[in-house]
Parts: C-alpha cells; structure tokens; sequence
C-alpha cells in the first residue's frame, strides 16, 4: 500500500483483515509464552465443574465444529480442583487440535468421570516419530499443515505445562489415520 498513491477501499479492507489476523495471531503467542513462565504461586486455586469448562470451550469453538460438520459428544462430569483460568486455556488446547486436526464430518468425543478426563478424535492421527516431541516448544509434526491451520507449535507445550503444575497426568495415544486419544488424571479430579 505504501508503493500506491491511491489505494482501493478493498485494498484498504485486505490489509486491515491480514493485520488484525497477524496481530491475534502475536498475541496468542505472546500470551502463551508467558503462560509457560507463570509461577504457581500466582495460581488460584478452586473446585469447579469439568462439564461447565467444556461446555464453554464447545461454545467458543462452535464455528469450526459445524464448519468441519462434526459429531461432537460430552458424557459425564466430575469436578476438578486448581486454576480454573489456567486449566480452560489447556482443556481448550486439547479440543481445538481435536477440532483442527479432525476429518471432515469426523467425531470428537469427551468423557469426563472421577477416573479423569479423556478426548477421543477420529483425526489425522500423530505418527511415534512426533508423538515423542509433541511437548517440545514450537514443535509442528506437520510444519507446512500446522502454518496452513494457524498453529505456533506451543499449545501443546502450553497445556503440559499447566497440567503438570496441577500434578495432573498426560498420556497421548494415536494412530496416524485413526485418530488420537488423549487421557489426563489425577488426585485433584474426582466424583460430584
């Protein structure tokens, strides 16, 4: 725009979209790096319902759940102690790979219940090559899918990171073409 003396509005506009789209994008980053550095004394801790986070997340994802037109499913409940904040940043990391990285009209199911939480996808799958970096900061397992789906490669590092202060545990078990599941448990998870 600045080598045109005259730009059009619909030039105007594109620019503005990309900068704002870049801009989200900075902050997210930004923020996430941050997160990973928070010390867990600035943490505040209650005890809420799992089923509650979950169903904000869907919400917030709505869109690209009907945009990829997937089966989407939540059973159960159970209530979790610890950051409520922190852990919706991390629960939501989960879901939005499940959602991102899913088949056209594939399914992502949530199972909550005192024996912790589980998120199952029929999605693209994580090879063992990757599947042993996927904690790693700014990993991709598929660079040039990961840039054309928004992904930094922190978001996994991110949620790892939250979990382990809550001394909860992640397991990841996939099948490339098959889908991933991902379980997480703990002491701070328990029955109504």
């Amino acid at each position: 725009m600045h080598l045109d003396d005259e730009p059009t509005n619909e030039e105007y506009k594109d620019v503005i979209g990309i900068v704002k789209n870049s801009t989200e994008r900075l902050i997210e980053l930004v923020e996430g790096l941050l997160s990973i550095n928070n010390s867990t004394d600035e943490m505040q801790w209650h005890t809420f319902s799992a089923r509650n986070v979950f169903d904000t997340i869907i919400s917030e994802l709505k869109n690209d759940i009907t945009h990829k037109g997937l089966d989407f499913a939540i059973t159960g409940d159970c209530h979790i102690t610890g950051d409520n904040t922190l852990l919706e940043r991390a629960f939501f990391n989960l879901v939005h790979n499940a959602v991102r990285y899913n088949v056209e009209s594939g399914s992502v199911k949530i199972t909550l219940s005192d024996n912790g939480v589980i998120i199952e996808d029929s999605g693209i799958g994580i090879s063992d090559e990757h599947l042993t970096h996927i904690f790693e900061p700014f990993y991709c397992a598929d660079k040039s899918r990961s840039k054309k789906l928004g992904g930094h490669g922190l978001g996994m590092t991110i949620a790892k990171n939250i979990f382990d202060r809550h001394g909860m545990k992640i397991c990841i078990f996939s099948e490339v073409g098959q889908g991933t599941k991902i379980t997480l448990t703990g002491t701070n998870i328990f029955s109504k």
